[in-house]
């Protein structure tokens, strides 16, 4: 008998895998990816990739090689983080408070070919309210002690020094199974905060 579950769940993995061959992400012609973003089989159920400072992918085609007649649907989800700003260096506090948007149906274009949208559209104001002694804290937890003076200089300005920014752009592809949308991965994109 547990053979006959782990040789069904191989045989259901194999189904939801095969459908789908290849996951692109190609910029249009005003942004840029330093690295190709070619996705191919098999896919684990999440995928990290850090980007440059200078990658966008906002605006990019997200294109996903699989047969014609197969269901599959693609959605967008964007989270902030706050960085420390000290005009040039900065520290991200990526594991600390967020912004996380809810899932954004992305929209074909042609069969299996998606549009993302500008990442300034998206409203991402939810970033939770927290004091300055909060701020210390999770910066002194990022090993950020060199950043402790800035805090108290004169010259120190929440809206110059604290900035808050996408910090991740996730993409989700899901496909029908048997009358259910199940998720074949997520592509994580870890943007960089900073200047």
């Amino acid at each position: 008998m547990k053979h006959m579950v782990i040789c069904l769940m191989c045989l259901f993995s194999s189904m939801l895998s095969a459908a789908i061959n290849e996951i692109n992400i190609i910029p249009n012609a005003t942004n840029s990816i330093s690295k190709a973003v070619n996705l191919v089989q098999p896919f684990k159920d999440r995928i990290t990739i850090p980007l440059e400072i200078q990658d966008q992918i906002a605006n990019a085609s997200l294109i996903i090689v699989a047969n014609k007649n197969d269901k599959i649907r693609a959605s967008l989800q964007l989270e902030t983080s706050m960085s420390i700003q000290d005009e040039g260096p900065h520290l991200d506090l990526l594991d600390w408070k967020h912004c996380t948007s809810d899932w954004l149906t992305l929209h074909n274009t042609v069969t299996h070919q998606f549009k993302l949208p500008g990442f300034d559209n998206i409203a991402l104001d939810c970033f939770p309210e927290v004091t300055l002694a909060e701020i210390k804290q999770a910066v002194l937890q990022h090993d950020g002690e060199e950043w402790m003076p800035l805090f108290d200089r004169d010259s120190f300005n929440k809206e110059m020094n604290l900035l808050i920014g996408i910090s991740a752009a996730r993409i989700k592809i899901e496909q029908m199974v048997e009358g259910k949308w199940m998720v074949v991965t997520i592509v994580n994109f870890n943007i960089p905060i900073g200047c």
